[in-house]
């Protein structure tokens, strides 16, 4: 059950008739904390209009510049300006506190255009109406002198065009009243890449992405400003653009990452890993390196000497001198890590069951930060499948059938009930088998593991769900999967699979995950789900 708490106070001063709203939302199991801050502001703000709407009627009366009703909240929307000043999360509310201004200044000069205009209609309609009257005289004087039909007919003519031309004033004044209606607006659909970022249209705060069906002028320069407070990407994004009456157009603000410049002093000829990849060999004239910001930005160098590791927290638009000495030893990371793929990465060892595993999924280039870290997802596998390229997002889809274990090309391929939705007609079981793996897609040294040695995982760390999962050593990102139909990704951030070395039949025993529960899965072949490899020592064998 959703509940919305609201609290309104209202202050009075000479420039500005002031709201100050407080809102609370309790969100639901699958809503995050920034929709449920989206949600309460929105609910805030509505009630805010619907107030301010109030105050503008009583306002517009007072000076005998009265609105239509249906027009009131559209008007109060167009003047008033809406401030954040504080908001709280206590799991599972979060509540937040707004203060919208109306400008007496602004509203006394819209009402007087409005009032203006429609007494200049008004003057028009009552002179017309006026001219009526006079014709009707004339009419039933001629009435009198049936002779005279000709001047009777124009006069009856005249009289229509007359009666025609009120009703189009009449209709002028409708219009006038409505302008701030749909008629004359477009709308907006406004997101944006980054958490919290504040949007603004025309230098006025209208409330955090995602925002839905939010209303402009039409035909007219519409500058949207999106702000965040991110030290690595930049602070703003500014456009402008005129929109056309009625359109439903799709904002989409992207924040791309601010770069850093960094500045490596120190001995040549190393090789320069950054996040454990590799970036180049540097020589004298080239120690200048130019990467994206990001925190905890793993800098590493290393020769047949030796090797330097440090990680810096790399903030947008700096430059960074980096000085360094090769360690004449092999540092204990070098130890623990090992290139694939030209990417650098880690072993961790349960806490557990003392099994050594990767630090992340295969194909990932990061261990996760965050619960809904999409940088350290993964690739995406088709069962029994080497890696050949088709595990990787955007990989192209075919629907060839594979007649043999050794895919003919790099799709990733999709199927139908026809071929058991598998990407191969031929049936090996042994493909990813612990004691034969044809197709073994892990770093050497490494393989998938069996369902067993996933559970006891599971088991030893007493874990309930995907949050659990994500707290562990393990760090299993909830990633989704690529559909065996489509090749679409689905379920990001909702639920994970890893897929296991065991198979039955048609299907194979995958560890399926989400925000409630965990459980061994049986899937299909061609579906495409993560992989965490571990150490071929300390095999745990399978019991089915």
């Amino acid at each position: 059950m959703k509940k919305i708490i609201l609290f309104i106070l209202f202050i009075i001063n000479l420039q500005a008739q002031t709201f100050i709203q407080k809102a609370t939302y309790t969100m639901g199991d699958d809503e995050s904390k920034i929709t449920a801050k989206n949600k309460a502001i929105q609910i805030a703000k509505k009630a805010c209009i619907e107030k301010a709407g109030v105050y503008v009627s009583s306002y517009s009366k007072s000076i005998k510049g009265i609105l239509k009703k249906d027009t009131i909240e559209s008007f109060s929307a167009s003047i008033m300006k809406v401030v954040l000043i504080d908001e709280n999360f206590l799991y599972p509310k979060y509540s937040v506190k707004i203060r919208a201004d109306i400008d007496i200044n602004l509203l006394n000069k819209k009402l007087k255009q409005f009032s203006d205009s429609n007494i200049h209609i008004e003057d028009r309609l009552e002179g017309t109406k006026e001219e009526i009257r006079q014709y009707e005289k004339q009419i039933k004087e001629l009435l009198k002198r049936k002779h005279e039909f000709n001047e009777l007919e124009n006069l009856q003519k005249m009289k229509k065009v007359l009666i025609k031309r009120v009703d189009n004033l009449s209709n002028s004044k409708n219009i006038n009243s409505q302008i701030i209606t749909h008629d004359n607006y477009a709308y907006l659909n406004i997101k944006s890449n980054i958490e919290n970022s504040e949007v603004y249209i025309n230098d006025i705060y209208i409330g955090v992405a995602p925002i839905k069906h939010f209303k402009v002028e039409s035909n007219k320069d519409i500058v949207i400003k999106a702000s965040n407070n991110k030290i690595y990407y930049p602070k703003d994004i500014i456009i402008k653009n005129k929109f056309k009456k009625l359109s439903v157009s799709n904002i989409d603000l992207k924040f791309i990452k601010g770069k850093a410049k960094l500045f490596l002093v120190g001995e040549k000829g190393s090789t320069l890993y950054i996040n454990h990849t590799i970036i180049k060999k540097l020589h004298d004239k080239e120690n200048i390196v130019i990467i994206k910001a990001g925190e905890d930005i793993n800098i590493s160098l290393e020769n047949e000497n030796g090797c330097f590791v440090t990680n810096e927290d790399i903030w947008a638009n700096q430059t960074y001198e980096i000085f360094f000495t090769l360690d004449k030893r092999k540092c204990h990371l070098l130890n623990n890590t090992f290139i694939y793929k030209n990417d650098l990465y880690k072993m961790v060892i349960s806490p557990y069951t003392s099994r050594i595993w990767l630090d992340r999924n295969l194909g990932a280039k990061k261990v996760c930060k965050n619960f809904n870290d999409e940088a350290c997802y993964g690739s995406y596998f088709q069962w029994g499948r080497y890696g050949d390229g088709h595990e990787e997002v955007n990989s192209p889809i075919s629907k060839k059938i594979q007649v043999s274990h050794i895919a003919d090309n790099r799709s990733f391929i999709v199927s139908t009930k026809e071929y058991n939705y598998n990407w191969t007609s031929e049936t090996k079981d042994e493909l990813w088998q612990v004691k034969d793996t044809l197709n073994n897609p892990c770093p050497k040294g490494f393989r998938v593991p069996n369902i067993s040695e996933l559970l006891a995982e599971v088991k030893f760390m007493e874990a309930k769900n995907a949050f659990d999962l994500y707290n562990s050593f393990l760090k299993l990102p909830i990633a989704g999967y690529r559909y065996r139909v489509d090749g679409s990704l689905n379920d990001q951030g909702i639920s994970g699979n890893i897929w296991s070395s065991d198979t039955k039949k048609n299907y194979s025993n995958s560890l399926y995950f989400t925000k409630k529960f965990i459980k061994n899965d049986l899937s299909l072949k061609a579906n495409g789900y993560s992989l965490r490899c571990i150490k071929k020592e300390n095999i745990v064998d399978t019991k089915n």
